[in-house]
């Protein structure tokens, strides 16, 4: 989402798109901790690929909670911008 020429938008819009863009990273967020994803590590063929894909998976889910953390923070702001 790119938010730098946004200022002509009204904020209404401005959060409409951000809450789009919210629910995507809440839908991707429930397929990576869902049990089929998880399910998928025990496919590894060594505890040590095992690892790796753990490593993978995690650092996934931390990108999109943060960028989730941004949307949120981004939404309120907003919001609170238009008292």
């Amino acid at each position: 989402m790119q938010l730098a020429w946004a200022d002509r938008l009204e904020n209404e819009q401005i959060v409409a798109l951000l809450d789009s863009y919210a629910e995507k990273l809440r839908a991707r967020l429930d397929l990576y901790h869902s049990e089929a994803q998880r399910s998928q590590l025990d496919r590894a063929r060594s505890e040590r690929e095992r690892f790796l894909w753990q490593l993978i998976l995690d650092n996934g889910i931390g990108l999109y909670e943060r960028e989730l953390e941004w949307a949120e923070r981004a939404i309120a702001g907003l919001r609170d911008y238009a008292r």
